[in-house]
Protein backbone atom coordinates (compact mmCIF):
# COMPACT_ATOMS: atom_id res chain seq x y z
CA UNK A 1 0.00 0.00 0.00
CA UNK A 2 0.95 3.69 -0.24
CA UNK A 3 1.27 4.04 3.55
CA UNK A 4 3.56 1.01 3.76
CA UNK A 5 5.75 2.39 0.98
CA UNK A 6 5.98 5.77 2.74
CA UNK A 7 6.98 4.10 5.99
CA UNK A 8 9.67 2.07 4.23
CA UNK A 9 11.09 5.22 2.60
CA UNK A 10 11.15 7.01 5.95
CA UNK A 11 13.01 4.12 7.57
CA UNK A 12 15.53 4.00 4.73
CA UNK A 13 16.19 7.75 4.94
CA UNK A 14 16.73 7.58 8.71
CA UNK A 15 19.06 4.62 8.53
CA UNK A 16 21.14 6.13 5.72
CA UNK A 17 21.34 9.64 7.17
CA UNK A 18 24.92 9.38 8.48
CA UNK A 19 27.94 9.22 6.18
CA UNK A 20 29.67 5.91 5.68
CA UNK A 21 31.68 4.98 8.77
CA UNK A 22 29.83 7.48 10.98
CA UNK A 23 27.68 5.71 13.60
CA UNK A 24 24.17 6.82 14.42
CA UNK A 25 23.44 8.22 17.88
CA UNK A 26 19.69 7.63 17.74
CA UNK A 27 18.11 4.84 19.77
CA UNK A 28 15.24 2.66 18.56
CA UNK A 29 12.80 5.42 19.52
CA UNK A 30 14.65 8.05 17.48
CA UNK A 31 16.04 9.82 20.56
CA UNK A 32 19.63 11.03 20.97
CA UNK A 33 21.82 8.60 22.89
CA UNK A 34 25.55 9.37 23.14
CA UNK A 35 26.19 5.93 24.60
CA UNK A 36 25.91 4.68 21.01
CA UNK A 37 28.96 6.75 20.00
CA UNK A 38 32.56 5.46 20.14
CA UNK A 39 34.73 5.91 23.23
CA UNK A 40 35.58 8.34 24.67
CA UNK A 41 31.96 9.41 24.34
CA UNK A 42 32.74 12.89 25.70
CA UNK A 43 34.55 13.58 22.41
CA UNK A 44 31.30 13.37 20.45
CA UNK A 45 28.11 15.34 19.90
CA UNK A 46 24.89 13.95 18.48
CA UNK A 47 24.31 16.08 15.38
CA UNK A 48 21.34 15.29 13.12
CA UNK A 49 21.31 11.77 14.53
CA UNK A 50 25.00 11.11 13.85
CA UNK A 51 28.01 10.82 16.16
CA UNK A 52 30.14 13.82 15.19
CA UNK A 53 33.53 14.26 16.83
CA UNK A 54 34.04 17.60 18.54
CA UNK A 55 36.79 19.76 17.12
CA UNK A 56 39.42 20.70 19.69
CA UNK A 57 41.60 23.75 19.08
CA UNK A 58 45.25 23.56 20.00
CA UNK A 59 45.97 26.79 21.82
CA UNK A 60 49.49 27.04 20.46
CA UNK A 61 48.04 27.30 16.96
CA UNK A 62 45.64 30.16 17.76
CA UNK A 63 46.34 33.84 17.11
CA UNK A 64 44.13 36.87 17.78
CA UNK A 65 44.38 39.36 14.89
CA UNK A 66 42.47 42.60 14.51
CA UNK A 67 41.13 41.94 11.03
CA UNK A 68 40.29 38.79 9.06
CA UNK A 69 38.53 38.09 5.78
CA UNK A 70 35.04 36.61 5.96
CA UNK A 71 35.84 33.45 3.97
CA UNK A 72 35.55 30.39 6.20
CA UNK A 73 34.61 32.23 9.40
CA UNK A 74 32.36 31.06 12.22
CA UNK A 75 30.35 33.65 14.15
CA UNK A 76 28.84 33.27 17.58
CA UNK A 77 25.13 33.96 17.65
CA UNK A 78 25.57 36.26 20.65
CA UNK A 79 27.93 38.41 18.57
CA UNK A 80 25.37 38.69 15.78
CA UNK A 81 22.64 39.48 18.29
CA UNK A 82 24.76 42.27 19.78
CA UNK A 83 26.26 43.98 16.72
CA UNK A 84 23.95 42.88 13.91
CA UNK A 85 24.65 41.52 10.46
CA UNK A 86 27.13 42.50 7.77
CA UNK A 87 26.70 45.92 6.18
CA UNK A 88 24.89 45.19 2.91
CA UNK A 89 25.55 48.73 1.64
CA UNK A 90 29.19 47.69 1.17
CA UNK A 91 28.15 44.89 -1.22
CA UNK A 92 31.54 43.12 -1.32
CA UNK A 93 34.80 44.79 -0.40
CA UNK A 94 35.65 45.97 3.12
CA UNK A 95 32.61 44.14 4.50
CA UNK A 96 34.94 42.00 6.61
CA UNK A 97 37.05 44.91 7.90
CA UNK A 98 34.01 46.91 8.93
CA UNK A 99 32.52 43.93 10.75
CA UNK A 100 35.79 43.13 12.52
CA UNK A 101 36.00 46.71 13.79
CA UNK A 102 32.47 46.41 15.17
CA UNK A 103 33.40 43.15 16.89
CA UNK A 104 36.42 44.69 18.59
CA UNK A 105 34.46 47.78 19.61
CA UNK A 106 31.89 45.52 21.27
CA UNK A 107 34.51 43.57 23.23
CA UNK A 108 34.70 40.40 21.12
CA UNK A 109 37.96 38.70 20.17
CA UNK A 110 38.77 37.37 16.72
CA UNK A 111 40.66 34.07 16.65
CA UNK A 112 42.43 32.32 13.78
CA UNK A 113 43.08 28.59 14.06
CA UNK A 114 46.05 27.37 12.02
CA UNK A 115 44.94 23.74 12.36
CA UNK A 116 42.24 24.44 9.77
CA UNK A 117 43.07 25.15 6.13
CA UNK A 118 40.75 26.74 3.58
CA UNK A 119 42.06 27.06 0.04
CA UNK A 120 41.11 30.56 -1.02
CA UNK A 121 42.68 33.31 -3.09
CA UNK A 122 41.96 37.05 -3.30
CA UNK A 123 41.73 37.73 -7.01
CA UNK A 124 44.52 36.53 -9.30
CA UNK A 125 47.43 37.55 -7.12
CA UNK A 126 51.14 37.38 -7.71
CA UNK A 127 53.89 38.90 -5.60
CA UNK A 128 55.87 41.67 -7.31
CA UNK A 129 58.53 44.01 -6.02
CA UNK A 130 59.13 47.75 -6.35
CA UNK A 131 62.39 48.71 -4.67
CA UNK A 132 61.84 47.63 -1.03
CA UNK A 133 58.06 47.19 -1.36
CA UNK A 134 56.28 43.89 -1.89
CA UNK A 135 53.18 44.45 -4.02
CA UNK A 136 50.48 41.83 -4.60
CA UNK A 137 48.25 43.01 -7.46
CA UNK A 138 44.85 41.33 -7.26
CA UNK A 139 43.81 42.15 -10.85
CA UNK A 140 40.27 42.86 -9.65
CA UNK A 141 38.03 44.48 -12.25
CA UNK A 142 37.18 48.18 -12.31
CA UNK A 143 33.93 47.84 -10.33
CA UNK A 144 35.70 46.02 -7.50
CA UNK A 145 38.24 48.87 -7.40
CA UNK A 146 35.36 51.33 -7.10
CA UNK A 147 33.95 49.41 -4.12
CA UNK A 148 37.34 49.10 -2.43
CA UNK A 149 37.95 52.84 -2.65
CA UNK A 150 34.42 53.90 -1.69
CA UNK A 151 34.07 51.47 1.20
CA UNK A 152 37.55 52.23 2.56
CA UNK A 153 36.66 55.90 2.90
CA UNK A 154 33.25 55.11 4.39
CA UNK A 155 34.95 52.91 6.99
CA UNK A 156 37.42 55.64 7.92
CA UNK A 157 34.56 58.12 8.33
CA UNK A 158 32.51 55.70 10.45
CA UNK A 159 35.44 54.74 12.69
CA UNK A 160 37.78 57.74 13.02
CA UNK A 161 40.60 55.90 14.75
CA UNK A 162 44.27 56.20 13.80
CA UNK A 163 44.79 52.42 13.24
CA UNK A 164 41.75 52.30 10.95
CA UNK A 165 42.98 55.34 9.01
CA UNK A 166 46.47 53.84 8.59
CA UNK A 167 45.13 50.44 7.50
CA UNK A 168 42.66 51.81 4.95
CA UNK A 169 45.24 54.25 3.60
CA UNK A 170 47.66 51.35 3.07
CA UNK A 171 44.95 49.45 1.18
CA UNK A 172 44.24 52.40 -1.12
CA UNK A 173 47.93 53.05 -1.76
CA UNK A 174 48.46 49.37 -2.56
CA UNK A 175 45.52 49.34 -4.99
CA UNK A 176 46.72 52.50 -6.74
CA UNK A 177 50.29 51.23 -7.07
CA UNK A 178 49.18 47.78 -8.27
CA UNK A 179 47.04 49.23 -11.05
CA UNK A 180 49.53 51.91 -12.07
CA UNK A 181 52.56 49.62 -12.35
CA UNK A 182 51.45 46.04 -12.90
CA UNK A 183 47.88 45.66 -14.11
CA UNK A 184 46.01 45.95 -17.40
CA UNK A 185 43.14 48.37 -18.09
CA UNK A 186 44.96 51.03 -16.09
CA UNK A 187 42.83 53.95 -17.21
CA UNK A 188 39.49 52.26 -16.53
CA UNK A 189 40.52 50.86 -13.15
CA UNK A 190 42.08 54.12 -11.97
CA UNK A 191 38.99 56.00 -13.15
CA UNK A 192 36.73 53.74 -11.09
CA UNK A 193 39.11 53.96 -8.12
CA UNK A 194 38.91 57.77 -8.19
CA UNK A 195 35.11 57.67 -8.57
CA UNK A 196 34.97 55.41 -5.52
CA UNK A 197 37.04 57.92 -3.53
CA UNK A 198 34.66 60.69 -4.58
CA UNK A 199 31.54 58.75 -3.65
CA UNK A 200 33.13 57.67 -0.36
CA UNK A 201 33.74 61.31 0.57
CA UNK A 202 30.16 62.26 -0.35
CA UNK A 203 28.56 59.20 1.27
Amino acid sequence: SVSDTTADIGETETSNKCDEGVPSCLDENGLSDLSLCPDPKSDYDCVDGCCIKKFKCKKRHIIFPTLVITSGILLKTKAIEKIGYFNEDYLIDQVDNEYCIRLWKSGFKIAVNFDIVLKHSIGKRSTRKILFLNVKPSNHNAFRRYLIARNSLITVKKYPYIPVFIWETKILFHEFLSILVFEKEKYKRLKFLLKGLKDGILY
